[in-house]
């Protein structure tokens, strides 16, 4: 078994941070929430502050549905990525920008971690605010971790001529540790891949339990909650986004879920576990 190199004080953080006897307070940027089995799951904010999205980026979304809903300012969002902890196992759910100012590692030294200390990734899909903070200075952050990737969405990024130079970058200097699956696969730490379409070619979404990690299939929740067909202009296939934007979010509900989503208005989680 590979010797983890966690610090004990950071993990008392995390263990108090899920003890409400003895928790200790969490940083601006950091949410835990416990899972069942003892699993504890972390939402980390990428960049130094959340900032909201503009309603332009949602060309459907009429001026009187964004007045009723009070978003003439923009609509809450943020962008992070997500830790799941169970045992041993650390599993990190996206890898942020990688910019000087990205707040990730900080956040993973607040848990107690080193980038060395991940043992799986697991992306959702393949645009720069998600795999950015996979390499610097031409190597890779997460040296020691499997990198788990739907085989659509590696296929998809091949095909797309100068627009996916950052994922041929990832392909070439993750080479040997990324691992393509199908969807319905079983992954490490039993989590299981979920087809969650439209946003680009194989975006997945990741279910362990009752977490289910969705990526992208909202970047402005107060309003694609309001009507699931509003789609942003970042969704490849807005018609297919809006179809696995509804689905999912029945499902969550359905079987009683913890939403994590990468561009959640803060902490970004939407629980229906009760």
């Amino acid at each position: 078994m590979k010797t983890k190199l966690i610090s004990a004080i950071g993990t008392l953080c995390l263990l108090a941070s899920c003890n409400s006897a003895t928790q200790v307070e969490e940083p601006e940027g950091i949410h835990s929430e416990s899972l069942k089995g003892g699993a504890t799951v972390t939402w980390i904010r990428d960049t130094p502050a959340s900032r909201p999205s503009s309603t332009k980026l949602f060309p459907k979304a009429t001026p009187e549905l964004i007045e009723s809903l009070g978003l003439n300012d923009g609509v809450p969002s943020s962008m992070g990525a997500f830790v799941l902890r169970k045992g041993d196992d650390v599993a990190l759910f996206d890898a942020g920008m990688g910019s000087p100012d990205s707040k990730l590692i900080d956040g993973l030294t607040f848990l107690g971690l080193a980038p060395e200390d991940v043992d799986y990734v697991f992306l959702t899909h393949l645009h720069g605010d998600h795999i950015g903070g996979m390499m610097k200075d031409g190597a890779a952050v997460f040296c020691n971790a499997e990198v788990y990737l739907s085989q659509p969405e590696y296929d998809g990024w091949l095909e797309m001529e100068g627009r996916n130079a950052q994922a041929l970058s990832l392909y070439s200097i993750y080479a040997d540790q990324i691992k393509t699956f199908q969807f319905g696969d079983k992954l490490p730490m039993g989590i299981e891949a979920v087809d969650a379409p439209g946003h680009t070619p194989g975006h997945a979404a990741y279910k362990r339990n009752e977490l289910i990690v969705v990526g992208d299939i909202m970047h402005a929740v107060a309003l694609q909650m309001a009507d699931f067909s509003i789609s942003a202009t970042y969704d490849g296939d807005p018609e297919l986004s809006a179809k696995t934007r509804e689905e999912i979010v029945n499902m969550a509900k359905e079987q009683k879920l913890l939403m994590a989503g990468m561009h959640f208005p803060e902490p970004a989680f939407i629980d229906y576990r009760k």
